[in-house]
This record gives C-alpha cells, structure tokens and sequence, in this order.
C-alpha cells in the first residue's frame, strides 16, 4: 500500500506523521488547517489577512506576527470558529484551544480600534492598533458571529467575552428604517454618521440578523426589516422589489440587484454564521441547495472540454464563484460573471453541507483530483523549516498558467468550514451557531 506523509497538530506542534493513501481527505484538511493556523498572531491573538506565497520554494511563508501584522476583523471572527473545529476534532487540546480564543477576545474587546458612537470596529488594523480602512458593519458582524460560536462551543468565560463583544455594538443603528431595504455599510468615527447603502439580498444578512436577535422589544425595526427582508421562516416577501428574486435557468436564487448574481461566498457566510440561516428551510433546503447547483451548472456553461489550468483539463472538476487575489488585483467573481475564469477550491468546498451524499462524494472527489494532480494547489514552506503543506486555493481557465500571488484569510476560510463536515458531528454547526 502506498504511504504517504501528512502533518497533524498536537497541542500547538507541528509533527510529522505517516498514514495510508486511504487517508487523503484527511490529508487535504490537515495541510489547510497547518497553513491556517499561520494567519494567527500569537502576540495579541488577531488574525491576519493575508499570507503571502514565496516565489522560492525553499523559503518559509512569513507567518502573522510582527513582519505581518494587517489583521482583519472578518478573519479573526472565522479565526475564533475553527479554535472549536481544532478543538472537536483534537488537533489542538480543548484547553489550548480555549486560551487561544480567550486571549483573542480579551485583546479586541480592549484594544481593537472601534468608534464609539455605536461601537462597529474597524475593517483592518496592525500592532500599533491603526485605523488602516473603514468602520464597517458586515467585517464587525462577522467578527462578533465568529467569537459567539467560539463562546457556545467552549462556554463559561469565552461566551460571556462574546456575548460582551456583542452587546458593545449598536446593531440596530445599521438598518434605515423597518420598511427601507437600506442597509449601511460604515460609520464616521467622528461624527457617528452611516453611509453607504446595501440593499438585500447578500452577505448583510448577518448584520440584520444580529440586529434582530439582539432587539429585546418584538415590535423594533430590526425585528420588522428582518421578517420583510431575510424572514424566519419561508421565502422572504420584501417589499416588491427587495430581496431581488432572479433566476439562473431553473435555479431560483436571490440577488440584491436584478442584472447580477451574487458571489458565491454569500450564502455560505449565511449558513456557516447564523443559526436562523440554517432552520429556515427556504435557506438551508432550497436556496443553499440551489446557489450550489446554479454555481455548477454555470462553469459547465463557462468551460468546455479544452480548458486546462497547468497543462491539465479540467472541465467537470472545476467551479465555484468566489473571491480573492485575481489577475487584475482583488476580484469577486459571480454567475455569469468571471471575465478572467477564476474558479475557486475553497467554496467548492464550501458547498458541501449543501449537496446531497452523492454529490458531497463527486465534490470530494473533484477536491482530490486537485489536490493529487496539483491544479490549483499552493506548497508552502511551514516557518518551521521542516515541513511543507499544500493547499487548495484559486486558479484561472482563461489565463491558464496565472498562479495567485496569496491567500487572504476571511476567503480562504470557507475550505475549512466546509471541508470540515467531512469529520465533524452532523450537527455541529446547527449546535453551536449564533
């Protein structure tokens, strides 16, 4: 039988061990896990947002810490959730795992920049705790639902750190108006003022959500604008034009602008993030069901039995429309909108508690094919020195031999979410959710 080497965490090491070929899924995971693991400062607890691949393969990735320090708020909440994945899954001890979470909670609640009118923290900040972009309401959101997952999985002093963090922000000043689809997006630290305008539906979802669990009277705006526009249960009925309801041949999916799809990326924030995703069965049993195969259906469209991405084909085991380092720079793709035909590994992967068990085993198996024929797949140098692991990322149908130039944290999460349900209790996420 073919032996092959992985690495594995035990405690806070990296150890090398042998198991059979058998063993490649678990493989794939512990090699994401290994460079996950290095978007953590352990300085302060924050996660980076970045990791930057080195084009000598000799040379270690620069790890977070102090010669990368631009930490992200968004990383740092899908940070806190995969302390409890490592947890569960005994990579990581459960008592190293909750100190771990603890610091990086104890850290933001009293050091990371927020403004004070309605406490929204900033999108991306450093060690010497600058104000590096904007006060923004999805980036805190995400962060908030992030350590409130932590908090039910290890309880006791990590979920009152949480439920702290929670309550310091003022959800509801994010929402216009009960009967106004205006979501915003920042705030002015000075002056306390919201801009931008955000109608549903996508990712804001989890901002309108915390505003209505943490609305106390039954009659609020947020309670109203959440049942109008994201609904408890069943298909949400708007306002006659927001949600926007738009098909993708017979997929029926829900966009915040009627001439394009969203990003992928958006309901798998949605389910991995918020308990009231998941027990809507419009959710959880029809539009994430759906988003997946809309998303399939739409790169067999897109490619054709010719494309190749490094010198191998890879039609049919190709797709997802997410975001992240492009050829151009950052770049979102969508439906029927990838101008450069990037495909990414990572909602793939994603996608998994959406796809029925035969489907699970041919996404698994398209996963595998990348990751044994290295398409899409990144080597990178442990700092360590000793060890290498590969993970699964982005790459290009047009631009075939394009390579990303790095990985950023909050879109790279998404293979971990995901290709977690593959080892984790069915119930996991519904367990411990917000």
């Amino acid at each position: 039988m073919l032996v092959k080497n992985i690495f594995c965490f035990i405690g806070i090491s990296l150890v090398l061990v042998t198991v059979s070929s058998k063993d490649l899924r678990r493989k794939i995971f512990q090699d994401a896990l290994a460079v996950w693991d290095l978007y953590r400062d352990p300085g302060n607890g924050f996660y980076c947002d970045t990791l930057r691949f080195s084009s000598n393969p000799y040379t270690p990735i620069v790890p977070c810490g102090p010669q990368n320090n631009i930490y992200s708020s968004a990383g740092t909440g899908v940070g806190l959730m995969f302390e409890a994945i490592a947890a569960e899954l005994r990579y990581r001890s459960y008592y190293v795992a909750r100190e771990r979470v603890k610091q990086s909670l104890d850290s933001v609640i009293k050091s990371w920049p927020r403004e004070s009118h309605s406490g929204f923290l900033v999108h991306f900040t450093n060690r010497n705790l600058d104000t590096l972009k904007e006060y923004s309401t999805i980036d805190t959101a995400e962060l908030v639902l992030g350590a409130l997952f932590a908090g039910n999985y290890f309880g006791g002093e990590v979920l009152k750190l949480a439920t702290q963090l929670r309550d310091s922000v003022q959800w509801s000043n994010a929402i216009k108006a009960a009967d106004n689809p205006r979501i915003y997006t920042e705030v002015n630290p000075n002056t306390g003022q919201f801009s931008g305008d955000i109608r549903p539906y996508n990712e804001y979802y989890l901002v309108a959500y915390l505003a209505m669990k943490t609305s106390t009277d039954t009659e609020s705006k947020a309670k109203k604008y959440f049942e109008t526009y994201m609904a408890s249960q069943g298909m949400p009925q708007g306002d006659g034009t927001y949600p926007v309801h738009k098909a993708y041949y017979t997929y029926h999916l829900l966009t915040d602008n009627p001439d394009t799809f969203m990003s992928s990326f958006i309901p798998q924030f949605c389910y991995y993030m918020s308990r009231a995703f998941q027990e809507n069965t419009y959710y959880s049993s029809y539009l994430f069901p759906a988003w997946l195969e809309a998303d399939r259906k739409y790169w067999s469209l897109a490619l054709n039995e010719g494309s190749t991405v490094w010198g191998k084909k890879v039609y049919g085991k190709v797709f997802g429309a997410g975001a992240g380092p492009g050829p151009s720079g950052y770049s979102v793709e969508r439906i029927n909108r990838s101008p450069d035909l990037v495909v990414s590994a990572a909602i793939m992967a994603g996608f998994l508690p959406a796809a029925t068990q035969e489907l699970k085993e041919t996404i698994n198996g398209q996963l595998e094919w990348l990751y044994t024929n290295d398409v899409c797949t990144y080597k990178v140098k442990l700092p360590n020195g000793k060890a290498t692991a590969k993970i699964l990322w982005r790459c290009s149908a047009r631009l075939p031999d394009w390579k990303c130039p790095s990985v950023d944290s909050i879109d790279f999460s998404t293979m971990i979410l995901g290709y977690a349900t593959n080892f984790l209790p069915k119930d996991f996420y519904m367990k411990y959710v917000a």
